[in-house]
């Protein structure tokens, strides 16, 4: 799954810099069709990145668990009680966008 999402997020950045080029720009066909693009991979691609951003906090919040002062573990802890659903939803939520649209959709 990471490794499709890395490739759309690859895209949507090709996307996204292709549509400031003046040789697309004045072609109207080609400024649809990677605009089009762009917005089929902007919920998915966001998502990602959301996911992405609550990995590294939980990453860096477990690091914050080793800490000898009970205060900042107990911080920790509760970061992490807050993230780790988030991450989950998200998880979630990506599948759901990745699935195959139904053609008679």
């Amino acid at each position: 799954m990471i490794d499709r999402l890395q490739q759309m997020e690859q895209r949507y950045e090709e996307l996204s810099a292709q549509l400031s080029l003046p040789e697309v720009v004045n072609d109207r066909e080609k400024y649809q069709k990677a605009g089009k693009a762009l917005r089929d991979l902007e919920t998915p691609v966001m998502k990602y990145r959301e996911l992405k951003q609550a990995r590294q906090g939980l990453a860096e919040v477990r690091l914050m668990l080793s800490e000898s002062d009970p205060e900042i573990r107990a911080l920790a802890a509760a970061e992490i009680a807050h993230l780790a659903p988030i991450e989950v939803a998200l998880e979630e939520q990506i599948k759901v966008l990745l699935l195959l649209k139904d053609p008679n959709d």
